[in-house]
């Protein structure tokens, strides 16, 4: 996919006068008060913050590999930034949501591996603030999230973790319609009898799923509504070509949006490129460890798949106004 293309959702908000425009009618929509004179304190502001982040991200493209995380996370940074100004005309309010929200051990042990290595929730910051704000979520402190639950909930490593570890963490679904068809492998998975796992995937989602008559191999649902609208929210993933995943196993049915787990990721990623860089260089020089492929890759997909979350969400946001 072409950069250009990657980056088209954001081509308007260079434009102050549009992204003010945008922002008073999304702050009227909302009912937030004074929407006019904050539209025009905040247009600026984002407009800048994408710009920024688009910048820091383009540069990472073209960056060597053991500098690439730092210019991903600070483009996220950026972005979510500017992302938050669509529902908090306040922000950054007070210096708490400046803070990054999560931390990691500094120091790695003997025989370390980075997927099972974890990143810790902290009470206040971007991420919190930014779970609340943007998804309407609350993250828990102290929480722990480990690198391999993170990697496997990204569906475009789904083929990698196949071919390494033979597993594979999500699994497609097919959607025509009102009607849903999945592998009925799902159901060894999780350990589900198929009335068990219809309802278990309602409560899941939100969405009345009625099972059907299903096919040989393949379990068919169906609901009264499109259930297209739903494939933005969980427990669904998507990849870049907008498949629909779910997970094959309970651990992965959580809540975190997914521009957050590359948020996490790349935080740990950073942070083991500036303060572990003897292991950091021995990575990159050496083969010894399955670390390697899994890292590059996801590099590589969250180079492009944070334009296409961020492109998302301000659709989202279009089509309120």
């Amino acid at each position: 996919m072409s950069e250009q293309h990657l980056w088209k959702a954001l081509i308007p908000y260079q434009s102050s006068h549009f992204t003010q425009s945008f922002l008073c009618e999304l702050y009227s929509k909302l009912g937030i008060e004074n929407a006019q004179r904050k539209s025009y304190q905040n247009s600026n502001a984002m407009s800048y913050y994408l710009q920024h982040g688009q910048n820091y991200l383009k540069n990472a493209d073209h960056s060597s590999i053991e500098i690439r995380p730092v210019l991903l996370f600070y483009g996220l940074v950026q972005l979510i930034k500017g992302l938050l100004l669509t529902v908090d005309p306040d922000y950054p309010s007070h210096t708490d949501v400046l803070a990054h929200g999560v931390t990691t051990r500094k120091r790695k042990k003997a025989n370390y591996d980075f997927l099972d290595d974890t990143v810790k929730i902290q009470t206040k910051g971007l991420y919190t603030h930014g779970m609340s704000q943007l998804f309407h979520l609350n993250a828990v402190p102290a929480e722990k999230w480990s690198m391999s639950m993170l990697l496997r909930s990204i569906p475009d490593i789904q083929e990698l973790f196949l071919r390494i570890n033979r597993q594979k963490p999500l699994i497609r679904v097919h959607i025509k319609g009102q009607t849903m068809t999945v592998n009925e492998r799902i159901l060894d998975s999780l350990h589900m009898t198929p009335d068990r796992f219809c309802n278990y995937l309602t409560r899941q989602s939100g969405v009345s799923f009625q099972l059907e008559n299903s096919t040989i191999g393949d379990l068919t649902l169906v609901t009264s509504n499109d259930i297209m609208p739903s494939l933005m929210h969980y427990p669904f993933f998507k990849n870049m070509q907008d498949e629909p995943f779910l997970p094959l196993h309970k651990d992965l049915y959580h809540e975190l949006p997914e521009i957050f787990i590359h948020y996490l990721t790349l935080y740990n990623l950073s942070m083991i490129c500036r303060y572990e860089t003897e292991w950091w260089y021995d990575l990159h020089s050496q083969s010894a460890s399955n670390d390697k492929p899994f890292i590059l890759q996801f590099l590589d997909i969250s180079s492009q798949k944070i334009p296409k979350l961020v492109g998302e969400y301000l659709f989202r946001c279009e089509s309120m106004i």
